[in-house]
Order: C-alpha cells, then structure tokens, then sequence
C-alpha cells in the first residue's frame, strides 16, 4: 500500500501544463528541467489518521509509437482525450488540436528529456525524420519542418493555418509540446509535416 500511495504521489507532483491551462501550485519538476524541486512524497511509515486514500492513476490506453532517431527518442504514445490537467511521465496525444494534427506533449524532464536537450545543444536541425507506428503498425515517416519556443501564456493570437501549433493543418502533422525554462515559462513546439517522398 505504501508503494501504490508513493507512486501516486509521484505521478501527482509530476505535472505538465496541458494548452490553455493553468500550473498547480503543487506541479514541480527536477531543477534545470522545469520549476524548482519535487515535492517530495511523504516519508512516513504507513498511513497516518489524515490520510485518504489517494484515486489511481488513470488508464491510458496506448495508441501508437513515437520515434526520433536523430536525439534517440522511442517512446509509446497513449491517448489522453480533450482533457485539461496534470500528465503522468508519459508521451500523450493530445486530441484537441485541429485536423491532420497529432499533438503530442511529454515532460521536458522525463519523456521529452531528449527533445529539450537536442534543443538546448543545437542539434534539432530542419528536415531531420521521425516515425509514428499505429496500434496496426502501420508507420508514417514526418520531416522536421520548424521548431519555436514561446511564452507559456502565448496562444494563437492570430496566427493563421499551419503556422500555430493547436490549428488544423493542411496535410498529416505531428506537433510535439514540451516545457522550457528553469520555471516551466515557455513551451518548446516542434513540428514534422508528413514526408511524402
């Protein structure tokens, strides 16, 4: 019990702002990487009177495979719905974004950790590939076409068609959002157009 109870601690303090909302006060990630510190879970030994038991986790179903060869990212994709709210350390398609748009969004710190150093190191570079494998297997391959890191309070002020990352697109995109910054106030937004050669 007191390992369930810890690791739900864990997945709650892990936070990742979802578009459009605000950050916990609770959601902190490692130094460096996001805000300042972990909250750290309770290091008593079995409940205490105040203590309630803690909701699981919520089940994600996998919906596809995520791999960027360039910084050596694999990583599952699971289906996080329309929903607002904290994510656990895992890659989630975000399905609010517009047509032709798979937005996918990871913790800088953890799954994205490779995403955010590419980016801190100058290695993310234009027409570099990625691949996305559906629950079928079947596989697309996408071509790096830009990348930008914006204020976490920047929206789509305008921007029209492609050129913001929530809009519809054209044709098949996959569009990755990850924090930046020492205090999670910016969004680094990656995005691969389908490479149709």
């Amino acid at each position: 019990m007191l390992h369930r109870r810890l690791l739900v601690t864990a997945l709650l303090a892990i936070s990742l702002v979802v578009p459009g909302l605000a950050v916990p006060a609770a959601a902190a990630a490692p130094a460096g990487r996001g805000t300042a510190g972990l909250v750290p879970p309770s290091t008593s030994i079995g409940p205490s009177p105040i203590d309630r038991p803690e909701p699981p986790p919520p089940l994600l179903a996998r919906v596809a495979t995520f791999r960027f060869p360039a910084i050596d990212l694999n990583r599952p994709v699971y289906r996080w719905g329309c929903r607002g709210g904290s994510l656990p350390n895992l890659v989630v398609r975000w399905d609010c974004a517009g047509a032709n748009n798979t937005y996918l969004l990871g913790h800088a710190w953890g799954v994205f950790a490779p995403l955010h150093d590419a980016r801190q190191a100058g290695s993310l570079r234009i027409g570099q590939h990625a691949d996305l494998t559906d629950s079928t297997g079947h596989t697309r391959r996408y071509e790096l076409a830009w990348f930008r890191i914006v204020p976490r309070t920047y929206y789509w002020h305008g921007l029209p068609g492609d050129r913001w990352a929530w809009n519809a697109t054209s044709r098949p995109a996959i569009t990755l959002q990850t924090c930046w910054g020492a205090t999670s106030a910016y969004r680094l937004i990656v995005r691969f157009y389908e490479d149709r050669d």
